[in-house]
Protein backbone atom coordinates (compact mmCIF):
# COMPACT_ATOMS: atom_id res chain seq x y z
CA UNK A 1 0.00 0.00 0.00
CA UNK A 2 1.02 3.63 -1.20
CA UNK A 3 1.90 6.12 1.61
CA UNK A 4 -0.97 8.24 -0.80
CA UNK A 5 -3.24 5.29 -0.25
CA UNK A 6 -2.27 4.83 3.79
CA UNK A 7 -3.22 8.78 4.30
CA UNK A 8 -6.41 8.59 2.60
CA UNK A 9 -7.17 5.07 5.12
CA UNK A 10 -6.14 6.92 8.05
CA UNK A 11 -7.73 9.72 7.15
CA UNK A 12 -11.38 8.14 6.66
CA UNK A 13 -10.67 6.29 10.10
CA UNK A 14 -9.65 9.88 11.83
CA UNK A 15 -13.21 11.64 9.98
CA UNK A 16 -15.54 8.22 11.39
CA UNK A 17 -13.91 8.15 14.72
CA UNK A 18 -14.45 12.45 15.30
CA UNK A 19 -17.87 11.69 14.00
CA UNK A 20 -18.85 8.92 15.73
CA UNK A 21 -17.80 10.46 19.26
CA UNK A 22 -19.52 13.55 18.59
CA UNK A 23 -23.04 11.70 17.64
CA UNK A 24 -22.83 10.10 20.71
CA UNK A 25 -21.97 12.71 22.39
CA UNK A 26 -24.90 14.34 20.90
CA UNK A 27 -27.42 11.83 21.22
CA UNK A 28 -26.44 10.96 25.04
CA UNK A 29 -26.12 14.28 26.81
CA UNK A 30 -25.43 18.09 26.19
CA UNK A 31 -22.47 17.52 28.68
CA UNK A 32 -20.97 14.58 27.49
CA UNK A 33 -21.33 15.94 23.83
CA UNK A 34 -19.28 18.80 24.90
CA UNK A 35 -16.68 16.79 26.42
CA UNK A 36 -16.57 14.86 23.40
CA UNK A 37 -15.70 18.28 21.23
CA UNK A 38 -13.26 19.02 23.65
CA UNK A 39 -11.48 16.13 23.79
CA UNK A 40 -11.53 15.87 20.27
CA UNK A 41 -10.42 19.58 19.74
CA UNK A 42 -7.55 18.61 22.26
CA UNK A 43 -6.56 15.72 20.80
CA UNK A 44 -6.16 17.71 17.05
CA UNK A 45 -4.34 20.27 18.79
CA UNK A 46 -1.66 18.10 20.79
CA UNK A 47 -1.03 15.71 17.43
CA UNK A 48 -0.07 18.90 15.50
CA UNK A 49 1.56 21.40 18.07
CA UNK A 50 3.49 18.61 19.92
CA UNK A 51 6.70 16.08 19.44
CA UNK A 52 6.74 12.48 18.78
CA UNK A 53 8.09 12.30 22.30
CA UNK A 54 5.80 14.43 24.09
CA UNK A 55 2.63 13.06 21.67
CA UNK A 56 3.72 9.18 23.69
CA UNK A 57 3.98 10.58 27.14
CA UNK A 58 0.47 12.33 26.93
CA UNK A 59 -1.06 9.39 25.11
CA UNK A 60 0.15 7.10 28.29
CA UNK A 61 -0.85 9.75 31.09
CA UNK A 62 -4.28 10.71 29.39
CA UNK A 63 -5.33 6.92 29.31
CA UNK A 64 -4.13 6.58 32.96
CA UNK A 65 -5.74 9.62 34.13
CA UNK A 66 -9.18 8.94 32.34
CA UNK A 67 -8.61 4.85 33.64
CA UNK A 68 -8.27 6.01 37.28
CA UNK A 69 -11.04 8.88 37.42
CA UNK A 70 -13.67 6.59 35.55
CA UNK A 71 -12.74 3.61 37.80
CA UNK A 72 -11.73 4.52 41.27
CA UNK A 73 -13.82 8.16 41.34
CA UNK A 74 -17.85 8.07 41.77
CA UNK A 75 -19.02 8.70 37.83
CA UNK A 76 -22.69 8.83 37.23
CA UNK A 77 -22.56 7.44 33.47
CA UNK A 78 -23.09 3.97 32.45
CA UNK A 79 -20.37 1.78 31.20
CA UNK A 80 -20.77 2.77 27.01
CA UNK A 81 -20.39 6.41 28.16
CA UNK A 82 -17.07 5.49 30.53
CA UNK A 83 -15.44 4.05 27.26
CA UNK A 84 -16.68 5.73 25.01
CA UNK A 85 -15.16 9.04 27.18
CA UNK A 86 -11.84 6.76 28.35
CA UNK A 87 -11.10 6.39 24.47
CA UNK A 88 -11.95 9.22 22.37
CA UNK A 89 -8.84 11.35 23.03
CA UNK A 90 -5.94 8.63 22.64
CA UNK A 91 -7.98 6.76 19.70
CA UNK A 92 -8.03 10.59 17.51
CA UNK A 93 -4.71 11.63 18.96
CA UNK A 94 -3.02 7.78 17.84
CA UNK A 95 -4.86 8.75 14.41
CA UNK A 96 -4.21 12.28 14.00
CA UNK A 97 -0.60 11.55 15.00
CA UNK A 98 -0.13 9.13 12.19
CA UNK A 99 -1.77 11.03 9.89
CA UNK A 100 1.14 13.94 10.46
CA UNK A 101 3.34 11.13 10.19
CA UNK A 102 2.51 10.06 6.70
CA UNK A 103 2.28 13.52 5.33
CA UNK A 104 6.06 13.90 6.72
CA UNK A 105 6.76 10.58 4.25
CA UNK A 106 4.96 11.87 1.57
CA UNK A 107 7.01 15.83 1.94
CA UNK A 108 10.22 13.68 2.10
CA UNK A 109 12.80 13.93 -0.28
CA UNK A 110 14.20 10.75 0.24
CA UNK A 111 11.23 8.49 -0.46
CA UNK A 112 11.65 4.63 -0.09
CA UNK A 113 12.97 2.96 -3.21
CA UNK A 114 12.25 -0.92 -3.00
CA UNK A 115 10.22 -1.53 -5.97
CA UNK A 116 13.14 0.57 -8.28
CA UNK A 117 15.95 -1.28 -6.01
CA UNK A 118 14.25 -4.94 -6.78
CA UNK A 119 13.95 -4.09 -10.23
CA UNK A 120 17.78 -3.02 -10.00
CA UNK A 121 18.92 -6.69 -8.54
CA UNK A 122 16.70 -8.43 -10.70
CA UNK A 123 18.54 -7.32 -13.66
CA UNK A 124 22.01 -7.55 -12.68
CA UNK A 125 21.46 -11.26 -11.36
CA UNK A 126 20.20 -11.66 -14.81
CA UNK A 127 23.20 -9.64 -16.25
CA UNK A 128 25.32 -11.59 -14.47
CA UNK A 129 23.87 -15.42 -15.26
CA UNK A 130 23.95 -14.24 -18.83
CA UNK A 131 27.40 -13.22 -19.27
CA UNK A 132 29.07 -14.26 -16.24
CA UNK A 133 30.01 -11.42 -14.74
CA UNK A 134 30.08 -12.54 -11.16
CA UNK A 135 29.61 -11.41 -8.42
CA UNK A 136 27.24 -9.11 -7.90
CA UNK A 137 28.22 -7.36 -4.70
CA UNK A 138 24.89 -5.42 -2.16
CA UNK A 139 26.12 -3.18 1.15
CA UNK A 140 22.92 -2.30 3.67
CA UNK A 141 24.29 0.91 4.94
CA UNK A 142 22.00 1.57 8.25
CA UNK A 143 21.88 4.86 10.23
CA UNK A 144 22.26 3.58 13.57
CA UNK A 145 19.50 4.51 16.65
CA UNK A 146 17.68 6.29 13.14
CA UNK A 147 14.21 6.11 14.87
CA UNK A 148 15.59 7.61 18.31
CA UNK A 149 16.66 10.77 16.06
CA UNK A 150 13.42 11.05 13.93
CA UNK A 151 11.26 11.05 17.70
CA UNK A 152 13.67 14.08 18.78
CA UNK A 153 12.88 15.81 15.82
CA UNK A 154 11.41 14.73 12.68
CA UNK A 155 12.17 17.91 10.65
CA UNK A 156 16.06 17.37 11.63
CA UNK A 157 15.90 13.42 10.75
CA UNK A 158 14.42 13.82 7.24
CA UNK A 159 17.28 16.66 6.29
CA UNK A 160 19.74 13.87 7.53
CA UNK A 161 18.40 11.68 5.29
CA UNK A 162 18.90 13.69 2.73
CA UNK A 163 22.56 14.49 3.79
CA UNK A 164 23.69 10.70 4.40
CA UNK A 165 21.97 9.92 0.56
CA UNK A 166 23.26 12.62 -1.15
CA UNK A 167 27.24 11.68 0.55
CA UNK A 168 26.32 8.24 -1.28
CA UNK A 169 25.32 9.53 -4.42
CA UNK A 170 28.97 11.88 -4.26
CA UNK A 171 30.80 8.61 -3.34
CA UNK A 172 29.96 6.49 -5.05
CA UNK A 173 31.72 4.88 -8.00
CA UNK A 174 30.10 4.83 -11.54
CA UNK A 175 28.97 1.19 -11.23
CA UNK A 176 27.58 1.88 -7.90
CA UNK A 177 23.62 2.46 -7.24
CA UNK A 178 22.18 3.17 -4.06
CA UNK A 179 18.17 2.83 -3.31
CA UNK A 180 16.80 4.30 0.14
CA UNK A 181 15.31 1.10 1.47
CA UNK A 182 13.30 2.39 4.80
CA UNK A 183 14.22 2.99 8.53
CA UNK A 184 17.36 4.73 7.96
CA UNK A 185 19.05 1.80 5.49
CA UNK A 186 20.43 2.50 2.26
CA UNK A 187 21.16 -0.16 -0.21
CA UNK A 188 24.28 0.21 -2.50
CA UNK A 189 24.05 -2.37 -5.47
CA UNK A 190 26.72 -3.61 -8.03
CA UNK A 191 28.25 -6.24 -10.21
CA UNK A 192 31.65 -6.88 -11.60
CA UNK A 193 34.53 -8.29 -10.83
CA UNK A 194 36.99 -5.39 -8.78
CA UNK A 195 37.94 -7.20 -5.62
CA UNK A 196 38.26 -3.23 -4.73
CA UNK A 197 34.58 -2.23 -3.52
CA UNK A 198 34.34 -3.79 -0.06
CA UNK A 199 37.70 -1.88 0.85
CA UNK A 200 36.34 1.11 -0.97
CA UNK A 201 33.66 1.21 1.22
CA UNK A 202 35.63 0.67 4.33
CA UNK A 203 38.16 3.28 3.64
CA UNK A 204 36.29 6.15 1.59
CA UNK A 205 32.59 5.90 2.14
CA UNK A 206 32.22 5.05 5.99
CA UNK A 207 35.09 7.72 7.15
CA UNK A 208 32.55 10.53 5.18
CA UNK A 209 29.52 8.84 6.89
CA UNK A 210 31.10 8.77 10.33
CA UNK A 211 31.84 13.01 9.91
CA UNK A 212 28.13 13.98 9.45
CA UNK A 213 26.73 15.46 11.77
CA UNK A 214 22.63 15.29 13.33
CA UNK A 215 21.25 19.09 13.78
CA UNK A 216 18.69 19.57 16.41
CA UNK A 217 18.44 23.29 17.06
CA UNK A 218 21.40 24.30 18.79
CA UNK A 219 22.19 20.55 19.48
CA UNK A 220 24.97 18.88 17.45
CA UNK A 221 25.21 14.99 17.84
CA UNK A 222 27.82 12.30 16.44
CA UNK A 223 25.62 9.73 14.09
CA UNK A 224 26.95 5.97 13.76
CA UNK A 225 26.23 3.17 10.89
CA UNK A 226 26.10 -0.04 10.84
CA UNK A 227 26.40 -2.55 7.23
CA UNK A 228 26.22 -5.73 6.06
CA UNK A 229 27.47 -7.09 2.59
CA UNK A 230 26.70 -9.98 0.70
CA UNK A 231 28.70 -10.80 -2.59
CA UNK A 232 26.03 -13.16 -4.95
CA UNK A 233 28.00 -15.66 -7.54
CA UNK A 234 26.91 -18.62 -8.96
CA UNK A 235 26.66 -21.06 -6.09
CA UNK A 236 24.54 -18.87 -4.13
CA UNK A 237 22.46 -17.06 -6.55
CA UNK A 238 19.48 -19.67 -6.10
CA UNK A 239 19.45 -18.33 -1.89
CA UNK A 240 19.29 -14.79 -3.40
CA UNK A 241 16.78 -15.00 -5.50
CA UNK A 242 14.85 -12.08 -4.85
CA UNK A 243 15.67 -8.71 -3.02
CA UNK A 244 13.55 -9.34 0.27
CA UNK A 245 15.79 -12.79 0.82
CA UNK A 246 18.98 -10.54 0.39
CA UNK A 247 17.85 -7.82 2.53
CA UNK A 248 16.76 -10.59 5.00
CA UNK A 249 20.22 -11.18 4.84
CA UNK A 250 21.95 -7.97 5.23
CA UNK A 251 19.46 -6.68 8.26
CA UNK A 252 20.74 -10.22 10.47
CA UNK A 253 24.25 -8.91 9.31
CA UNK A 254 23.45 -5.67 11.23
CA UNK A 255 22.13 -6.67 14.31
CA UNK A 256 25.69 -8.36 14.90
CA UNK A 257 27.11 -5.12 14.11
CA UNK A 258 27.82 -3.93 17.30
CA UNK A 259 26.99 -0.20 18.00
CA UNK A 260 27.77 2.66 21.07
CA UNK A 261 24.31 3.18 22.67
CA UNK A 262 23.24 6.96 23.29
Amino acid sequence: MTYIRKLDLFRLLLTATILACLAFGYFSTTSIFFTELLLVAAALLAATLLSDILIAWLFLLSSSIAVVLLVAGVVYLTSLQQLVLLFSFPLVLALTSRIHALKREILSAVKDEQKNASNHYRQLLAAAKQNQTWPVEAILVNWAHSSHFYHMNPSAYRDMLRTIYQTLLDCLTEDMTVYYVSNGSFLILLSGQDAEHRLYFDTVIQPKLSKLRFHNLSISQETQYRHGYVAIDSSNMETFRTSSELLKQLNRQLETDIIVEY
